[in-house]
């Protein structure tokens, strides 16, 4: 859904699952620290516009709802 709102009102959207993990070259992914999940967090909060997407409801994603309008 989140894939078609951005495409639709051509605004970038992001994967909460991409900001709690980390790609770490050729071997896969990785956990992200608190301050790097938290620095990557606000810089999409920052954005002009944004749509994210994601089922963590846990207290570092409660800015989300602070700063979304829909």
């Amino acid at each position: 859904m989140a894939r078609k709102l951005s495409k639709k009102y051509q605004i970038p959207y992001y994967e909460l699952d991409q900001v709690v993990r980390g790609r770490q070259g050729p071997k896969g992914e990785r956990l992200r620290s608190d301050s790097e999940r938290a620095e990557l967090l606000k810089e999409i909060l920052e954005q002009p516009d944004w749509v994210i997407e994601g089922v963590h409801n846990e207290e570092w994603t409660h800015d989300t709802f602070q700063h979304a309008d829909v």
